[in-house]
């Protein structure tokens, strides 16, 4: 049988092939040979080169770690490219990887409910995906382009829908970004949240809303209020009028395809339960216009991976906002892990991000800061996003301050306009005081002044 993990180390410190061992990892070993790779790994981290057996044997100080390299020097290999060797043992670790966690998924399967195998499974993908994250896409400059025509750069701007200064100066949202929008308990976050996936839907795209602590119900009705401009309360309190009935009707209506026949039925008989009824029976809903929620109290993030995977082969590029309700909340699926731990918000912010790139998509998270302002339990959960916003509710609106940017100066701040009786925010800006204190001072102008620079004089 041919010894796979021999052949690859072998060629490698033979040729002293740094590329190919560049490819490898310590799990991919058993340990035969992980004491090599290690010794090897030392070596290169030290010197900056792949050592040869000569350099293994002088850098050695275990004695069983030297019989084991002169076994390897004298092993015999076959005529077989490095590369090919290398692709090889990496399959072999992906397989017997998988077999293992088939075989721990089985022997609990008797005992499991639906939700608990589709989590086992998440959490496998995850962790296989993890432990073979080995492919580098190396980019040499004769394969990019710095200009871009500006169809292809609009593309990738997704309009936020709730700021027309964020929209206009900072370019809105963009494709694979994790956003992260910050305030202290009911600021309106989730509000905000809703609004950002409505939005979406207005846009004719597909808005996908992870809900931890509130019910999908009420997550609905609260999108529902905004696009059908009905006070929230009512729909809440299950308190409407009829006035009230026909524009939810309206809304529902415009979710399904050739609808308007039951709205026109429905101002006739004006029964709302049996348009409802009729109307999921018998329509289908806009196949790539759509307000997706997922209700989950147990969130992780196997299972947000998963769900907008299979969301992602179905809807496509109309798929580009998606909620998560909150990070502070989300759990990254194994036995052990705690979702209040610090290094654990850190790693689940990663991850997001990670996620946001892998499907192409913008992954907008809201999160909770403390007295200070700053990031509760875990500070480090904004290193890995690209835009983070502080929420503060005021007179009159709701402000938005940029605490990080990768896409602008990190110090704006503007305001937009809010109706808490339909939870709607306008993205209509609205001076801030101290710019409307500026405003209606009256102009002193010395001709010895100077003239500010504008960012676009700079």
């Amino acid at each position: 049988m041919l010894d796979i993990e021999g052949v690859v180390l072998h060629k490698i410190i033979s040729d002293k092939d740094l590329d190919n061992f560049s490819k490898l990892r310590s799990n991919f070993f058993t340990s035969l040979y992980k004491p090599i790779f290690r010794l090897l790994n030392n070596y290169y981290l030290k010197i900056g080169d792949v050592p040869s057996f000569d350099d293994l044997i002088v850098a050695n100080r275990d004695p069983n770690i030297l019989e084991s390299i002169y076994a390897l020097q004298l092993l015999s290999t076959p005529d077989v490219a490095t590369e090919h060797a290398v692709s090889a043992l990496i399959d072999k670790y992906m397989q017997d990887s998988t077999l293992d966690g088939i075989a721990k998924i089985l022997n609990k399967i008797t005992i499991s409910d639906t939700s608990e195998i589709k989590q086992q499974i998440g959490n496998l993908m995850l962790e296989l995906d993890s432990k073979l994250n080995t492919d580098e896409n190396l980019i040499y400059a004769n394969q990019v382009s710095i200009f871009e025509e500006p169809e292809v750069s609009e593309s990738k701007k997704v309009p936020t829908g709730i700021s027309n200064w964020i929209d206009a100066n900072v370019g809105g949202f963009f494709e694979e970004d994790l956003v992260l929008i910050g305030g202290y308990r009911g600021s309106g976050k989730s509000v905000v949240c809703a609004n950002v996936v409505v939005n979406q839907y207005l846009q004719g795209n597909v808005g996908v809303y992870f809900t931890i602590e509130m019910t999908g119900q009420e997550t609905f009705g609260r999108m529902m209020s905004i696009l059908s401009q009905v006070r929230y309360s009512k729909i809440k309190l299950n308190k409407l009028h009829p006035e009230d009935d026909l524009a939810l009707v309206k809304c529902r209506a415009n979710m399904f395809d050739n609808a308007d026949d039951l709205v026109d039925q429905y101002l006739e008989h004006k029964d709302k339960f049996k348009f409802e009824r009729e109307l999921n029976n018998t329509k289908h809903l806009k196949r790539d216009n759509q307000i997706i929620i997922v209700d989950d109290r147990e969130l992780t993030i196997p299972t947000i991976d998963f769900t907008i995977q299979k969301l992602k082969a179905v809807h496509g590029d109309s798929l580009r906002v998606v909620v998560v309700d909150y990070v502070n909340q989300v759990s990254l699926g194994s036995s052990n892990g705690d979702m209040y731990d610090w290094k654990d918000q850190l790693t689940v912010s990663k991850q997001l991000k990670n996620i946001a790139r892998k499907h192409r998509v913008t992954m907008v998270s809201p999160y909770q800061i403390d007295e200070s302002g700053a990031a509760r339990l875990s500070k480090g959960i904004l290193d890995a996003c690209d835009l983070a916003l502080i929420l503060n509710q005021e007179e009159g609106g709701m402000v938005f301050s940029c605490s990080k940017s990768r896409a602008s100066k990190s110090t704006f701040k503007c305001k937009v306009g809010f109706t808490p009786d339909t939870l709607t925010i306008d993205p209509v800006e609205i001076p801030l005081e101290a710019e409307k204190e500026e405003e209606e001072k009256p102009s002193k102008k010395s001709k010895f002044s100077k003239a500010k620079l504008g960012d676009d004089d700079i």
